[in-house]
């Protein structure tokens, strides 16, 4: 496998660590010695390893006393033990243990036993989109490319550095320790700098267990040694950071986590570079944090907006993964990433892995996390994008978000939060299954979708505090939001025609049952009509018309890829069920040019958001939601491409080929799924062209000559109104869609499946019309 890809393939039985697992190391032995105060507390005492001041007193700033309990029985001088307190350290003693075994095989953490070679995340942004903040560490911005080569830093210090692996050649290790201006101990944004003062430590302790002692031993130990260049820190410079609870997990579990780089998170500058990329790109469509009381706790600001809060590490690692395919390719290989799939990779392993073990936190933020994690691309057909959108819904139940409006013992600020939270569930609900062809969770039964839903006032309070947008801008992106909460509305009853719950295939439908299904089609496109009319008028297309800030016009134009991928699916789906009552329907024809048009007009439409995305440079800031509909417009222009009947035509079509391709080469850059939709499109050109040994797979009985092929009747239909004359040539791929009904259908339903099941189609996976068997007859599409 790619190590470039993450292996996030997650078993469907869940994903927690297994309680009755537990590892053979989690049992410690009783300290030989312990001073008297931890003695009175009945506490673990870590003065046996770590000499005195212990870590207790150390954090709670008190005497430590040490006094040796009478001996049992009187030694002779000959055999008087060593009483030296100068233990190894634990690490030395105890080997770093393996994670449970669900969790490596599920999650993929690759653990490598004998070593903690860890890959810092830290990434600048020089896009032109985002505003700079002007913050106390602005200075140092320019100086950032100079310690990109610094493996440790002093995790006191504001100074922006970043850590690199450590290498595993003696001779450069020497060569790292002497340019080096800090010693091997100290470490970049481990849990040590993460927690930073002394204060900040007492905290965690206080609501830790005595397995994390050891823990804050081992931490006070590395933040101990190190030197400060600020002497009086009054805050951590993750003073926003909230660590999750895993106290119930041995200390082997969490240095396994510390192995990960679980609680590795940016230096200044680039956590500002991180934090911007995601409220640029991530937060406006998908607003789960109040904007406004992030920036003030993230500012360290006491007298600003709102109520300071804290955002747990898994929330916050799943932020990280979701915005760092915005950072530009320098700064990761700067950092220590190999490009952005390298990145997305680790920092998705590393909240997986916070997830996987199981660490307390409330249940918005494990929610929030999760919904986040739900941009992670499917591999090895494990739906793990489905997985994560699933726990994000559950855990948004038990925190009784859906009641946000009922619930009267809960404030203003907290019902914003719950609102907030369901209807971004909402919004991944419709947007996730709408690309990867599958169910919803929250449909009409579950949740009244018109009792007050997400409106652009919701978000009014962050509109005048955003660090990245003017307040023009930030309206305009709120009322976007607004604008995309009834496309997902409109999308409820589409995405239940088209993706059932019940799983029940159109095929099983009788002719009742298939009537009764086009009038739901056709009344989910008047649906989606009056949307689009509504929508229009607040925000026209081509969106990059006039002055309009970049971003707003990237995000309207994501908005109405969501809409003509949900017009072409109705389109689709209307043309099979066309074929399938072609018998008794007299106005087939009729109805089959129609829905053509509308296909026409999506892809017209469609092929002009993507060349203005494209001369505008935002197709990289494009979120992975967008690649169902970028494939198949690729697929639809590459088979134009071959079905050119003349020489200019043919150079023409490349031409307007080369910009899906262009946008294609962008995403696969960034997302690793669209290999798979790479190798899928591939083979599905192949197989509709002249490959000799696709050709012996298909049937003994092909027609001898190309225009023989192509004035053979449709598969499915036996009205011979609905096929043209046999003289007409098959141009482009809307005379496939016209002539080849059953050819067009297999395209269709071959990237369909693709994504569902997140790998090329078998035979079986077709209904047997549209099975090789049926279709040989009228392949090869085109020459080669």
């Amino acid at each position: 496998m790619d190590p470039e890809q993450p292996r996030a393939s997650i078993s469907s039985m869940g994903v927690g660590v297994t309680r009755d697992i537990e590892s053979p190391l989690s049992t410690r032995k009783r300290a030989s010695k312990a001073c008297l105060a931890c003695r009175a507390r009945k506490i673990r005492c870590d003065v046996a390893s770590y000499s005195t001041p212990c870590t207790n007193c150390r954090i709670s700033r008190g005497e430590c006393i040490v006094r040796g309990r009478p001996a049992k029985y009187r030694t002779s001088k000959g055999n008087k033990q060593n009483t030296s307190t100068d233990i190894p350290p634990v690490r030395s003693q105890v080997p770093p243990s393996s994670p449970p075994r669900n969790l490596s095989a599920s999650a993929g953490l690759e653990l490598q036993r004998n070593s903690y070679t860890l890959i810092s995340d830290d990434g600048l942004d020089h896009n032109a989109l985002c505003q700079r903040r002007q913050s106390s560490i602005g200075g140092h911005i320019g100086q950032y490319a100079n310690w990109r080569h610094l493996d440790q830093v002093n995790p006191q210090s504001l100074t922006p550095v970043t850590e690199r692996p450590i290498e595993n050649n003696p001779a450069e290790r020497d060569k790292t320790s002497h340019e080096n201006p800090w010693t091997e101990r100290q470490r970049t944004n481990t849990i040590a700098s993460l927690i930073g003062s002394d204060d900040d430590i007492s905290q965690v302790n206080a609501s830790h267990t005595n397995s994390h002692a050891d823990l804050g031993a081992d931490v006070s130990r590395i933040s101990g040694s190190q030197t400060r260049l600020n002497s009086n820190p009054s805050h951590s410079e993750y003073h926003f950071i909230e660590f999750d609870d895993f106290s119930e997990l041995s200390v082997e579990d969490i240095r396994f986590l510390k192995a990960q780089g679980c609680f590795q998170i940016p230096a200044m500058p680039a956590l500002d570079r991180f934090v911007q990329q995601y409220f640029l790109h991530v937060h406006p469509l998908l607003p789960m944090i109040d904007e406004a009381n992030f920036w003030n706790v993230f500012n360290n600001n006491s007298d600003g907006h709102g109520q300071p809060f804290k955002i747990s590490i898994f929330t916050f690692q799943a932020m990280l993964f979701s915005c760092c395919s915005f950072v530009p390719l320098d700064t990761l290989h700067d950092v220590g990433f190999r490009n952005v799939r390298h990145a997305r990779a680790t920092l998705y392993r590393r909240a997986k892995a916070l997830f996987d073990f199981d660490g307390k936190r409330d249940l918005i933020s494990t929610s929030q996390g999760a919904l986040l994690l739900s941009q992670a691309p499917d591999n090895h057909n494990r739906r793990i994008n489905t997985f994560w959108l699933g726990v994000a819904i559950q855990f948004a139940k038990d925190a009784n978000a859906p009641q946000y409006d009922l619930d009267q013992a809960i404030t203003e600020k907290q019902r914003n939060v719950k609102k907030r939270l369901w209807w971004c569930c909402i919004l991944r609900d419709r947007i996730l299954p709408l690309g990867v062809r599958r169910p919803l969770f929250i449909t009409n039964a579950h949740f009244d979708f018109g009792n007050s839903p997400l409106t652009a006032n919701d978000l009014d309070e962050e509109i005048s505090y955003s660090n990245v947008y003017d307040s023009e801008t930030k309206r305009s992106l709120a009322e976007l939001l607004e604008v995309l909460c009834n496309l997902a509305v409109c999308l409820t009853d589409i995405i239940m025609i088209l993706y059932p719950i019940n799983g029940n295939p159109t095929t099983s439908l009788n002719e009742l049952g298939l009537t009764r299904l086009r009038v739901h089609i056709e009344r989910g496109k008047a649906d989606l009509s009056q949307w689009f009319d509504n929508a229009s008028v607040h925000f026209p297309t081509p969106a990059g018309l006039g002055d309009t800030h970049g971003s707003v016009i990237l995000h309207t134009n994501v908005v109405y890829i969501y809409y003509y991928s949900a017009r072409m699916a109705l389109c689709h789906h209307e043309i099979l069920l066309l074929e399938m009552d072609s018998k008794s329907d007299t106005s087939y024809p009729r109805q089959l040019h129609k829905t053509k048009r509308e296909l026409q007009e999506a892809v017209t439409f469609l092929a002009d958001i993507t060349k203005e995305l494209l001369q505008l440079k935002l197709v990289r800031y494009l979120p992975v939601s967008v690649v169902p509909a970028a494939s198949l417009l690729l697929v639809l222009h590459m088979l134009d491409v071959k079905l050119s009947s003349t020489k200019s035509q043919r150079s023409m079509r490349q031409r307007r080929l080369q910009v899906f391709l262009e946008v294609m080469n962008v995403l696969q850059s960034i997302y690793d799924s669209t290999d798979r939709v790479s190798d899928a499109i591939e083979q599905l050109i192949a197989y509709f062209g002249p490959d000799d040994l696709l050709e012996n797979t298909r049937a003994p009985t092909l027609a001898g000559s190309w225009e023989t092929q192509y004035s053979s009747p449709a598969t499915f239909s036996s009205n011979s109104a609905s096929a043209e004359t046999s003289s007409s040539t098959i141009n482009d791929w809307s005379d496939v869609l016209l002539r080849r009904r059953s050819c067009y259908l297999r395209i269709v339903m071959t990237l369909d499946i693709t994504f569902s099941k997140g790998e090329f189609p078998k035979e079986t996976d077709f209904p047997d019309p549209l099975q090789t068997s049926q279709l040989a007859a009228y392949l090869p599409l085109y020459r080669a």
